[in-house]
């Protein structure tokens, strides 16, 4: 993940520039912070804390599973009512538990140590212990292995599966009576052929198929005893059969058609893999997974992930799945009420007049789609299709259901990766009073509201279980509050005014009803537009000791009004700044004085030389010092104040000559680092995001693992004469803190704080001082 907020790009640093642009929004740590002494503003009791001595908040999480692409691929429910979840996952809700744990109807609890590797697949043993296969690691090798938990320990059942040209895995467990059926993907087990699927019988495991491996997704007992399979195969133990196949005793024999005879017959099987086969309360097959039936190529109809078989022969069902660029089913199960449900990736469901919007999962009663609120959204790590959504869903007999996958909401409550359907509505998981205050989704910029509370922006749909869109206020009292209908894309800047007044800036371009590209302002419970509109997102704001708003980012107008990426508010009205630069400004400070500095992704303002970082000085921009004279993609992200002198946070190795990675400051006559400066392991890549003065020293953030001679893991405090680690730090990159308070808040896509996890927001609770 750092790499997704560095440099390294040919192209002059998109990542970093955005990376930049997270802080300069961030920037307004320390560039909002110009209205008050040299230094920036600080909270009213600032001077109180002891930046070095606290803790890392274990509450800034979000209710479900976390981790390192965490996920939730399996649930089932024990004879007594526990919960079983399986997927890749380090914690729930906070507390360890490693890709299994069980709730037991209060809380959550880890079974053992856990298992290593992804589990896809849960099974209740008759014998009432709990199986486990996926992508198991036993020493050393994946996939290897069934386990087994027997209420106090894990073993490994006897039997290494193995496979040449792909990742072995165990992607379902079926129990027959005593019997265990596992399929997915293996080509022998022991050293024997077992080609995807096989059975252990009386401690021993038989092959089912030989020859040509399948890929097993999903395994079948039907109401004739046969054990289906359906998968990713073109035939089983040398039987023709597309996806979809049932043993018979010792003959397998295709699901579906016979093998077609002419043009004008059916395929045989299903036209694409299936992830899961069920048999339903009306005794006919139904199918979920990744295909198409094209019913007019020519007309560009078709239907997509459901299938029933009617009359030997596989048609689509109830419409099918659609709506993005990846459909996919996963889930599909019936309640025995008369309700099917199906998760997946997809945004809506059915044909016709049947067709319902519920992103990623819905339910299907008396014949007719019905919605599952919003359905469920993903704020959070993975954007891809083909992993995101719904993976697991378990129907209860009630009409609740629980639901796993790769998401962060549900219809707009802030949960990661499962989530329960009471029936009406959606609710997390969690013991009743254990407290929340995670982001779904991602901050940009942390900054002061001048009361003693907190503005936070980005892209996000809620904090601390508050629905609010890409903007929330943190009362000094700790409750969180949306402004009004928030923002409707990502917010990269805010700024509180003297006057009350909140700015923002950034991609968006409404608010509710209200048009307001690019820059916002909130007054008197509303978001309206300022002056005329911007043609390019705002990245920095900050204001004068006069009370001038000052705006920087990628616009090249207002209006027809030219500005070149950096303008002053005046009357409403935005004027340009003599050339502006000509590239983007991610970060604007002004001191006590008026002085007002800018630091950014450009190389000139008009004639003029101003690599970086600028002074705005007679009427025009002026290089400070020589300015970011390294690389030609060098650039300046954070701007802060340090005993009076100017802090430049960015991407860049040296200034002037010297070697000065990420981080410089000016005195006025010459650029100096501080104590050394802040490092990464074997020259790795350094970036400074965003700096904050406190006590007469600098919180800073960005991509590092030391600074001064003091392991730091992306964030440090430097107290004028030493820096000091806080904690176990951040586990990646951070886009933007500042001090509120008690408390240094940082925001930005890590997921772990002083070794706990975390979403979005990580807050770092400081002692008072002695």
């Amino acid at each position: 993940m750092v790499d997704d907020g560095g440099v390294g790009n040919d192209d002059g640093g998109a990542g970093g520039d955005d990376a930049g642009a997270g802080d300069a929004d961030g920037g307004a740590g320390g560039d909002d912070g110009g209205t008050g002494s040299d230094g920036g503003l600080t909270a009213p009791d600032a001077g109180v804390f002891e930046p070095t001595q606290g803790e890392w908040d274990s509450t800034m999480i979000i209710p479900g599973f976390g981790g390192d692409g965490a996920r939730v691929t399996t649930i089932v429910k024990g004879d007594n009512g526990d919960i079983y979840v399986g997927g890749l996952f380090t914690a729930v809700n906070g507390a360890p538990a490693l890709n299994v744990a069980r709730w037991d109807g209060d809380q959550w609890h880890a079974l053992g140590d856990g298992l290593d590797g992804m589990v896809m697949s849960l099974a209740l043993g008759p014998d009432g212990a709990l199986y486990a296969g996926g992508e198991l690691v036993v020493d050393g090798l994946t996939g290897t292995a069934v386990a087994k938990w027997d209420g106090s320990t894990w073993t490994y059942l006897p039997g290494e599966f193995t496979m040449t040209d792909w990742p072995v895995s165990i992607r379902s467990l079926l129990f027959d009576g005593n019997r265990l059926y596992v399929t997915g993907a293996f080509e022998a087990i022991d050293g024997g052929t077992a080609a995807g699927v096989a059975v252990l019988d009386e401690g021993i495991w038989v092959p089912l198929a030989r020859g040509q491996p399948i890929i097993g997704n999903s395994l079948l007992r039907n109401t004739g005893g046969d054990i289906c399979v359906g998968g990713m195969f073109e035939s089983i133990d040398g039987v023709t059969a597309n996806n979809v196949a049932c043993l018979n005793g010792q003959t397998w024999t295709s699901l579906g058609p016979p093998p077609p005879q002419t043009e004008n017959d059916p395929p045989q099987g299903l036209p694409g893999e299936v992830r899961v086969l069920r048999q339903g309360p009306d005794g006919a097959y139904y199918a979920g997974g990744y295909f198409v039936f094209m019913l007019d190529p020519n007309a560009g109809i078709y239907r997509v992930g459901l299938a029933r078989l009617e009359n030997n022969v596989w048609v689509p069902w109830a419409g099918g799945v659609d709506g993005g660029f990846i459909n996919v089913v996963r889930a599909l199960e019936f309640d025995g009420a008369g309700r099917a449900y199906v998760g997946g990736c997809f945004a809506s469901v059915g044909e016709g007049g049947d067709v319902v919007l519920s992103p990623y999962v819905a339910y299907r009663e008396n014949n007719a789609w019905q919605t599952m609120g919003t359905g469920l959204a993903n704020r959070l790590g993975f954007f891809l299709g083909e992993v995101i959504g719904a993976h697991a869903v378990l129907p209860e007999p009630d009409g609740t259901a629980w639901i796993g996958g790769i998401f962060s909401e549900a219809d707009g409550i802030p949960v990661q990766n499962l989530v329960r359907w009471g029936g009406a509505s959606f609710e997390p998981v969690k013991a009743a009073a254990q407290e929340f205050n995670g982001v779904n989704g991602l901050l940009n910029v942390v900054a002061p509201d001048r009361e003693g509370g907190l503005l936070v922006g980005g892209w996000f749909n809620g904090v601390a279980g508050v629905r609010a869109t890409n903007i929330a206020h943190r009362r000094a009292d700790g409750t969180w509050e949306p402004l009004a209908d928030g923002l409707n894309s990502t917010v990269r800047a805010i700024l509180r005014a003297a006057n009350g007044d909140i700015y923002a800036g950034g991609e968006f371009y409404e608010s509710g009803d209200a048009q307001v590209s690019f820059l916002a302002r909130y007054r008197a419970g509303a978001w309206e537009a300022v002056g005329a509109l911007l043609d390019g997102q705002v990245t920095a704001l900050a204001e004068g000791p006069d009370g001038t708003i000052y705006v920087g980012g990628d616009f090249l107008a207002a209006g027809a009004t030219g500005l070149n990426r950096v303008a002053r508010l005046e009357n409403d009205t935005l004027v340009a700044m003599h050339d502006g630069f000509d590239g983007r400004v991610t970060s604007l400070l002004v001191k006590s004085d008026g002085a007002l500095f800018a630091g950014g992704l450009f190389q000139s303002s008009g004639a003029r030389t101003v690599r970086g970082v600028a002074e705005w000085k007679g009427g025009q921009w002026e290089q400070v010092g020589s300015g970011l004279n390294g690389a030609e993609y060098d650039y300046a992200s954070t701007l802060a104040l340090i005993g009076g002198e100017l802090l430049v946070g960015g991407s860049f190795d040296e200034i002037d000559g010297q070697s000065l990675p990420g981080m410089a400051v000016w005195d006025g006559a010459a650029w100096h680092n501080l104590g050394g400066g802040v490092s990464s392991a074997n020259g790795g890549l350094v970036l400074v995001t965003s700096a904050y003065e406190y006590r007469g020293g600098a919180f800073v953030t960005g991509i590092f693992d030391q600074a001064g001679s003091v392991p730091a893991s992306f964030v440090a405090y430097w107290d004028g004469a030493n820096w000091h680690a806080l904690d176990e730090g951040l586990n990646d990159l951070a886009e933007s803190l500042v001090v509120s308070g008690d408390s240094l808040w940082v925001g930005g896509p890590f997921t772990g704080a002083g070794g706990r996890p975390c979403h979005g927001i990580a807050r770092w609770v400081m002692e008072p001082a002695q």
